[in-house]
């Protein structure tokens, strides 16, 4: 992961509250220097194109979440609500206490895993958002039939994944839709760590709803708390919470505000350093692949003889004859859809070793799931182009890499009084001197696999 990461995540010896005031300290110093730089520049690029008369600068495109950082989480939309999927009034441990974590430091201080090793490698840039004004007055905690679904499922995996030796060495990492990501993180932080990976900000038009995830977290975070609290002094494997909306699909067409991003994780060597072994990649449905920004990651890890496998949350099903205390162990899903299959993960994946654990009682002799419920795995990470696929000789794959031309951009211009306004995309004529690039929906697929 590059070194810039660094800034926005609390340094080892640091509490949330410390970091969160010298990390806005930085952002305001940042923004000094590069307020002044977007000056000079625009200046610039006035005289080159002998623009005048017309108070209005050129065109330029600028990075989306540098410039909601610098302008306003709602740039270009102020006074635009934002629509949440199923509002509630209490959180998941049925009280009000949510309210509390509208605070960013408080947010920060329930989600943060536990074991410092992990601490300085989450990116926790969507709770930065909180601390603009208008954003928390807009959210409420949120619960909707996939966070409930994704919750119970995630109490089947648990069940397995904390069966098994040297729990440390493993790590899941997570890639679903971000609501979805939050609840099964919830589900699990009791007996595994979660590390947040939520690298953007929330726009009432943005392409990515990072609103809802941020809805999520708020119903979540009182029982994410208290889980922590759990969790101190335990050997447990991690779980790496990622957004799969991040590579939603966009056009210049609209309001649509470009705010996607790029998942970055961990590289083999620190994973090494963390003691990880193993790695399994989790979707909400089957897939062929893994997401395009992580195939390079992906595929190096393997590389570095670190075991990558692929599990879809689809093959927990529940099973309608198992015993209510086998139920109550999983949430009443179980592997392959059966009580006597939950066991037979373990055939499926064997680089997962099996430490039956109380919790669940395990079947002696486990029964071959239906293939339509949970076939033996054939993922295996392999090299494929995509437009996030390295340029430089030598890069280390998935860490620093920069977005992709007209990935996570937006179009502004700056009047000769210093404001900057939003462009929208159908505005920008061929004849500006630095029009964007058109932005199609084919960023975040794959030009050689399906899009994972």
């Amino acid at each position: 992961m590059s070194d810039n990461n660094d800034q926005n995540n609390p340094p080892e010896g640091k509490g949330p509250a410390e970091w969160w005031s010298a990390s806005l300290t930085r952002r305001q110093a940042t923004q000094t220097i590069a307020a002044g730089a977007l000056v000079a520049g625009t200046t610039g690029l006035l005289g080159a194109t002998g623009c005048c008369g017309d108070d209005q600068g050129p065109i330029v495109e600028q990075d989306a979440l540098e410039t909601q950082q610098k302008q306003g989480w709602d740039f270009g939309s102020q006074g635009r609500k934002l629509s949440l999927s199923s509002p509630q009034t209490r959180d998941s441990l049925s009280t009000e206490d949510w309210k509390t974590y509208l605070n960013p430091t408080r947010m920060l201080e329930a989600i943060r895993p536990v074991k410092r090793g992990w601490q300085a490698h989450e990116r926790a840039v969507l709770i930065q958002s909180l601390s603009q004004t208008g954003l928390a007055e807009q959210l409420t905690p949120i619960q909707t039939p996939e966070m409930k679904e994704a919750y119970a499922r995630g109490q089947a995996l648990v069940s397995l994944i904390s069966s098994v030796k040297d729990p440390e060495g493993t790590i899941v990492v997570v890639d679903m839709p971000g609501p979805a990501s939050v609840a099964l993180a919830a589900s699990m932080a009791e007996q595994v760590e979660p590390v947040f990976f939520l690298d953007n900000w929330p726009h009432p038009h943005g392409v990515v709803p990072s609103h809802q995830t941020l809805g999520a977290l708020l119903y979540h975070a009182a029982e994410l708390d208290k889980k922590r609290a759990e969790r101190e002094g335990k050997k447990l494997p991690a779980a790496l919470i990622l957004d799969h909306n991040r590579l939603n699909p966009y056009t210049d067409a609209g309001d649509a505000f470009d705010n996607r991003y790029m998942a970055e994780i961990p590289d083999a060597t620190m994973l090494k350093k963390l003691g990880v072994r193993r790695v399994l990649y989790l979707t909400q449905s089957e897939k062929f692949n893994e997401s395009d920004d992580l195939n390079e990651a992906m595929v190096a890890l393997s590389e570095s003889k670190i075991q990558v496998a692929m599990l879809s949350l689809s093959a927990f099903q529940k099973d309608p004859n198992a015993s209510d205390e086998a139920a109550k162990a999983t949430g009443g899903y179980f592997y392959g859809g059966g009580y006597h299959h939950h066991p037979y993960f373990f055939t499926y994946y064997p680089m997962f070793l099996f430490f039956p654990m109380p919790r669940y009682r395990w079947s002696s002799s486990p029964r071959v799931p239906s293939a339509k419920t949970a076939a033996k795995p054939t993922y295996k990470p392999a090299p494929r182009e995509t437009v996030f696929s390295s340029k430089t000789k030598g890069a280390k794959a998935g860490v620093g890499k920069r977005k992709p031309t007209g990935f996570g951009r937006v179009s502004t211009r700056t009047n000769s009084e210093g404001r900057t306004t939003r462009v929208p995309a159908q505005s920008v004529t061929p004849r500006a001197k630095t029009r964007p690039r058109r932005r199609s929906g084919s960023f975040g697929r794959s030009r050689g696999g399906r899009f994972g």
